[in-house]
């Protein structure tokens, strides 16, 4: 936890907030090299990360935090800690890391999926739209993320 909150203070301008989202598996397909570059990693993190806690946020809105598995909050932390800790491990400490030329912020990322669900919330703990496009693209980035924590043994 305290590595994340490190990140988010140490990346707070990451992107202007007009950026575009495209889907995450649009952004992958055209940055196929994105598993091997510092940054992609953890902008592809983020974007799963912030996808599964704003579909948890909205499920415990619409259904209560009884009816709802915290399966989603804990995939999108785990994946922000598992990019964390890889870039820690194979680059050194993030702080020494000049992020104020990456086109994101952490916050716009959070804004943009907050929104997302919000809209395309469908019922039945099922998500369309963009939200829904990339909760199911980052399953298939799950793996990925996974094996970050056991290359880096």
């Amino acid at each position: 936890m305290k590595k994340i909150l490190l990140l988010l203070f140490l990346i707070p301008n990451l992107v202007t907030s007009e950026e575009e989202f495209v889907p995450v598996t649009e952004y992958t397909a055209n940055n196929p090299n994105w598993q091997s570059n510092i940054y992609e990693i953890l902008y592809v993190a983020y974007r799963c990360g912030y996808a599964y806690s704003s579909a948890h946020h909205k499920l415990v809105e619409h259904i209560g935090d009884d009816g709802v598995k915290v399966d989603l909050y804990i995939k999108g932390l785990r994946i922000a800690m598992t990019a964390v800790e890889h870039v820690e491990n194979t680059y050194g400490d993030i702080s020494l890391y000049d992020f104020n030329s990456i086109t994101f912020t952490a916050e716009a990322i959070d804004e943009f999926y907050y929104e997302q669900a919000k809209m395309n919330y469908k019922g039945n703990s099922q998500f369309d739209g963009i939200i829904g496009n990339d909760l199911k693209a980052c399953e298939g980035y799950d793996a990925f993320f996974e094996n970050l924590v056991i290359m880096d043994v």
